[in-house]
Parts: structure tokens; sequence; C-alpha cells
């Protein structure tokens, strides 16, 4: 193995603080996603390493789009995989170029909340007047929404659900004939409303209900009683301030003459535009990355960057049920086979065949031998954490090597990772992952870690690990011939 270069110190939020904002920026926060790539990774290496405009890069492991935004703004071509079928609905509403102004007053006419300009070469020529459009909201009393899900009533009071039911059908009543940019708008404020009238916990990653949180439900179901204006007042605000984050990006990508297009398939001749103003955003959800078949001959992404699950994943699906149920995403089988395929979720892979794909990666030996020791000494065997350490990296390596073919000869690919604890024994995720890249095929070009200053963390932690993670890595290495 090659020579890896000595580790850095990036410290992003700092030296990158004039590119990109500590608060708000761009659309980076309009959803809360559990786990969230920060946008400084990208961006470095989106920046740093793709020279010529218009090339295309891949993050396996989307998300919440943060590569597709950084991607974006910078001029580059993204394809966005993830088996959260959330993640199509994020990278549109995430990166698009509205276009339309919201106006906050009235249009006088009860009839009517928008008017639109089919000139759509101009940014903001569609009004929609907000006023107008909560008192259609409020007057719906036609077909409700509800959503395909058995448990709805467990996370929901009643009168919550059907008030719910009522503006979620009102917004598919309305969607086939308004603008997407502006229902994409609608569908993230109602999310937040959905979550914001749910008994799920609002500190917590994971969907849970919890008594406190229950008691804050009790107590909002009494204020709503008295004011039944209350959702409508939140969902109004939200409409405000996401409407001014998706401005900040449309800004940009109107100064810069750049109109993103969505694709939902992946083939040739969609990915890249032959009209030099447009962008290709190709959204793959509901996509599990190691089983996928890229319908394409090798080496045609220019630069990769993502940020995988951590050996202890959130489990996304379970983040983000509320959110998949209500955009009508899913049903409870379906839950159920994505979660399957969730890293860390999939079904035991024979050690033996594991051992002998890592044969070379040492450090994955070395600690391995050492988790194996502490749950036989701590529970009599081996049969959760060591299974799932094993599991975990044997599918990373397989990933990685099926990247490597897709991407051209000599591009980089950028990777960031944390170190987390199992069995009170740090995993050196770092190094075991700079071994499998240099035994996959890859030359480690830069490392070097970013520290984490302001954890989120639950109060009361009783695990290995109470206080977290205090670094995350970044590895860029690049594509050698083998």
């Amino acid at each position: 193995m090659s020579i890896i270069p000595a580790p850095k110190e990036f410290a992003f939020k700092k030296t990158l603080v004039d590119v990109i904002p500590p608060i708000n920026f761009l659309t980076h926060n309009l959803y809360s996603y559990p786990a969230k790539f920060i946008p400084h990774v990208p961006y470095y290496t989106i920046s740093k390493y793709l020279k010529q405009d218009n090339s295309l890069v891949l993050d396996p492991f989307s998300g919440s789009s943060s590569t597709a935004i950084e991607a974006l703004r910078l001029g580059h071509n993204c394809i966005c995989i993830d088996i959260n079928p959330l993640t199509n609905f994020l990278t549109e509403v995430k990166t698009q170029r509205i276009n339309f102004e919201l106006q906050q007053n009235s249009t006088g006419d009860s009839k009517s909340f928008i008017s639109i300009n089919k000139d759509r070469k101009k940014c903001g020529t569609n009004n929609i007047y907000l006023d107008s459009f909560m008192e259609k909201m409020k007057d719906y009393s036609a077909e409700f929404f509800y959503p395909n899900w058995n448990n709805i009533d467990h996370w929901y009071p009643e009168e919550f659900k059907q008030l719910l039911a009522r503006i979620w059908g009102f917004i598919y009543s309305i969607e086939a004939n308004m603008p997407a940019d502006f229902m994409n708008l609608t569908k993230l404020c109602t999310l937040y409303l959905s979550r914001y009238l749910s008994y799920g916990a609002r500190d917590v990653p994971k969907l849970f209900k919890s008594k406190r949180r229950i008691q804050q439900l009790e107590t909002l179901r009494e204020k709503v009683s008295k004011n039944p204006e209350i959702p409508y007042k939140v969902f109004k605000n939200k409409m405000i301030s996401y409407y001014t984050q998706m401005k900040s990006l449309s800004s940009i990508l109107f100064e810069k003459n750049i109109f993103p297009e969505y694709e939902f398939t992946l083939n040739k001749s969609l990915l890249k535009s032959v009209d030099g103003d447009k962008r290709k955003i190709i959204c793959l959800g509901e996509t599990d990355v190691l089983s996928y078949d890229f319908p394409i001959e090798n080496e045609f992404i220019d630069l990769i960057v993502t940020s995988p699950p951590y050996i202890y994943a959130q489990e996304y699906m379970r983040s983000t049920k509320l959110d998949l149920y209500w955009l009508d995403l899913v049903n409870d089988s379906r839950v159920r086979e994505l979660t399957k395929k969730e890293l860390g979720n999939k079904k035991t892979t024979d050690i033996s065949i594991i051992m002998n794909k890592l044969r070379n990666i040492k450090t994955f030996i070395s600690i391995s031998q050492i988790l194996e020791k502490t749950e036989r000494k701590k529970y009599g065997k081996n049969g959760k954490y060591v299974p799932l350490v094993y599991n975990y990296f044997y599918d990373m390596y397989l990933i990685i090597e099926k990247l490597h073919t897709t991407l051209r000869k000599k591009g980089e690919f950028g990777f960031f990772v944390g170190n987390p604890t199992v069995l009170g024994h740090l995993i050196p995720c770092h190094k075991i992952f700079c071994e499998i890249f240099q035994d996959v095929g890859f030359k480690i070009i830069e490392i070097g870690f970013d520290q984490i200053i302001s954890p989120r963390l639950l109060k009361g932690r009783k695990n290995e690990s109470p206080q977290g993670m205090d670094a995350e890595w970044l590895i860029i290495s690049r594509k050698t011939n083998l």
C-alpha cells in the first residue's frame, strides 16, 4: 500500500465561513434530516477537484441532498442515490429554482390565490397571494387524505389527525393545476406542521413518543381548542421562512444562469444537458447502491463525494416515517422492505466470506478480534455487535469496489466518516477505510479531521460513548490504474 499523507485539521466551519455562513445558508436547513451531511465537505471537495464546468458528481448516500445543492451552485450535474424514497422529494425541493413571488396580501378575489405568467425563463414570474391561499386551505371541505398507515392513531390525537387529513387533502386536490415549485414549498411546510402536531419527540432524531412530548402535545391541544388559528399561523410562518431560503439559492442560480432539470432514471442521454445553461439533477431515491446495476458503461463519473451511514447508523426510514406516509411514498410493507435494506440492517453474511474479502485490511482484523473478545466476555457469545461491525465494513468494501468502476480515470472520491464507539472500543473507521480504498485501487491524496464543535446529543445518554464523537474525517482518494 502507498504512503498516506499526514492528517491535517480542516476546521471547515472556520475556514469556509465566508462562503458557507453558519445560519440558514441557502436551502441546507430546510429540513431536519438525521445525521445531515455538512455542506462544507461537498463544497470543499467539488470546488477543489472539479476544474471543468458541467461535470458529473455522484453521491451514493445522498440523504437530504447537501451534495446536490453544492454541485448545482458550483455549476455541475449530480446523481443522488439513497435507499430512502424521501431523497427524491428533498433533492427537488432544495435545489429548485423557484419561479414565483410570494405576496402576503390577499388578491381581493376569493376564487384565486395565484397569477401565472407563462414566461418561465424569468425568475419570479408567478405571484402567489399567501392570505388568499390560506383562506382556501381553511375553507376546504372536500375529500380528506389519510395515509396508508395502520399505526397513524398512535402518533396523532384525533382532532389533529383530522386537521392534517383535511390540509393534505386540499394540497393533493390542487396539485395537478399548480406549478411544481410552489407545490414543493407547500408540501415542505405541511410536513413541518405534520411533525409539529404529532406525538413524535421533536428533540430526538428517531421517531419516538416520549412522556415529555405527550405532555407538550396535551398543552398544545388545549391552546388550539381555544385558538384554532395556531396551526395555520405555524404553517404561514414556515411558508415565509422557507420561501426566503429558497429565494437565496434561486438568486445565485439566476445570476449564474443555471436551470436545474430533474430526471428519475439513469441513462447515458440524461447525464448532462447539451443546453449550456441547464444542469441535470438525477434523483434515484428508493435505490440500494449495493444492489443497483448501473445501466451505463464504466468510468462516467467525474467525482464522488459522500458521507455514508456510520456503524451505529441512524434508522433513516424510521426517522422519516411520518413524512414518507403523508407524502404517500410508502405503505407499511414497503417501509419494512426498505428498512431491511438499510446499511447495518441487512442479513448477516457468512463470516468466512467477510474475512476473505477483508483479509488485507489489517486495522479491521485487529479491531474485530478485540470486539469478539469483549462481546464474549460481556455477553457470553458473539451475536449482536460483532456481526453488525463485520457486515458494515463488508458492505462498504463492496460499495467502494463497485463505485471504483464508475469513476473516470484519475477521478477523486471524497469520503466523510466518523469513528464511533462499539462495546467501549473506539473503531478507527478512517484508518480502516483508508486501507479499503487502497486495497480497491485508490491512492489517498488528502486526509484530515474536522472537530465537532457542538454535537446534537440527547440528554442522559446511557451508552458506551455518552459524549459522542469529537471529530469526523475526510478521506480524499484518487482512482489509480490496477
